[in-house]
């Protein structure tokens, strides 16, 4: 893999990792009005942890997509 190839990828990744990272604000400050308290911003631990895990699972999967494992 050439750098250009490399510089492409970072690029893409970072568009897409700003796209789905504002996309979930949004979400999650609408939800936060729909629910009558927009000034109650609390998030639990264990919601932090379960958000921790899936985010993991899902660079784990991307990182197989670049391994080439079937």
């Amino acid at each position: 893999m050439n750098e250009s190839h490399k510089v492409q990828n970072y690029v893409r990744g970072s568009l897409i990792g700003l796209t789905v990272g504002l996309i979930a604000a949004y979400l999650y400050n609408r939800a936060l009005q729909e629910s009558g308290n927009p000034e109650e911003n609390k998030v639990n631990a264990s919601d932090l942890v379960k958000v921790s895990l899936a985010v993991l699972a899902l660079v784990r999967q991307i990182t197989e997509l670049g391994s080439g494992k079937k």
